[in-house]
């Protein structure tokens, strides 16, 4: 059975238990507009396309999540393409209803014919006028997340820049990083003592002054045998446990004693190490100007969505809110 012919089965019987809560598919008011059971399989079908695949059981466990999700965001969605259409002029809405008419006729002419393009609202449960509201509403609500989120338009100043800096050092922090060369030795398709005769030998060519790079091309079993087992710039917590805390702590320029992991033994030489460093304030002070922005617009717009949310009518499968 195909995905789409799964999240089909699955979203009509996800409409059956919703509209058990619903007065004849309508899931939500929103002032004088409606969300139906059908907006909201339409958008959790939305949802679901950008999450990639899911098994039949994974769409059945995410249902209900995602139905919340995508009723919040209608509202959410009308609530404020409500507001920007408070504010406009009637020469502005039937401006706004032509293009919308404009637009089908445009979209029925790339069907075929008006019948044709019907037909496919239909196939999608929508009929022309609610595709129509559904142009403005989308012209609408483009337009209040343009109004709501100038985040260039947010003051922040030099102070609050570096209050913020060094209220949050961690957050600026370079982690500590190495550059070193390592010889492994597998313990797979050999026995240990093997595995240890290997390893004992690079060890000896090494007591020799034989450079490690060259002993590494010849011997190590590593990913990175063919440029001398080099791994540059690793960072503090990448590595395996234990060749981690050899990195870190064994002293720079001399080979490590062998190092011992479930997959196999190891020989390291640190080239170089540098500790945790913290980023200078002028190097962050962008970055920081740019987050307390986003924040403040974040916040911004929390105030005006609440703001919104007083003045109008909100009503979600049987649960009243009204808030005017």
């Amino acid at each position: 059975m195909s995905k789409a012919v799964v999240l089909l089965l699955v979203l009509l019987s996800a409409s059956r238990c919703l509209a058990q809560d619903v007065i004849a598919g309508v899931v939500a008011w929103v002032n004088d507009k409606v969300i139906t059971t059908t907006d909201v399989n339409r958008e959790v079908q939305n949802r679901l396309a950008a999450a990639g695949e899911y098994s039949n059981d994974e769409l059945q466990a995410a249902l209900p999540e995602l139905q919340k999700a995508a009723t919040e965001y209608l509202v959410d969605r009308k609530i404020r393409a409500g507001a920007v259409r408070s504010a406009l002029t009637e020469q502005q809405i039937e401006g706004l209803n032509n293009f919308a008419i404009e637009r089908q006729e445009e979209l029925a002419r790339m069907a075929g014919s008006r019948a044709a393009f019907r037909a496919q609202l239909s196939e999608r449960g929508m009929t022309l006028e609610r595709h129509r509201d559904l142009i403005i509403e989308t012209i609408l609500y483009e337009e209040a997340r343009r109004r709501a989120l100038p985040t260039d338009k947010v003051p922040v100043s030099p102070a609050e820049t570096k209050t913020y800096y060094y209220n949050h050092p961690e957050e600026f922090i370079q982690p500590a990083w190495v550059t070193l060369h390592q010889i492994m030795i597998r313990f797979s398709g050999r026995t240990r003592d093997e595995a240890w005769t290997l390893i004992q030998a690079a060890q000896a060519r090494l007591r020799e002054s034989e450079p490690f790079e060259k002993v590494a091309r010849e011997l190590s079993e590593g990913p990175k045998a063919e440029s001398g087992g080099l791994w540059e710039h690793l960072q503090k917590g990448s590595l395996r446990a234990e060749l981690d805390e050899a990195a870190f702590s064994i002293p720079v320029g001399a080979p490590s004693e062998v190092i011992e992991t479930d997959v196999g033994l190891h020989l390291m030489l640190v080239e170089q190490r540098h500790p945790d460093t913290l980023v200078p304030f002028e190097q962050a002070a962008d970055r920081i100007e740019k987050l307390l922005r986003q924040e403040r617009a974040a916040a911004r717009l929390r105030e005006w969505l609440q703001s919104l949310s007083k003045v109008a009518y909100v009503e979600v499968a049987g649960m009243r809110s009204p808030t005017r």
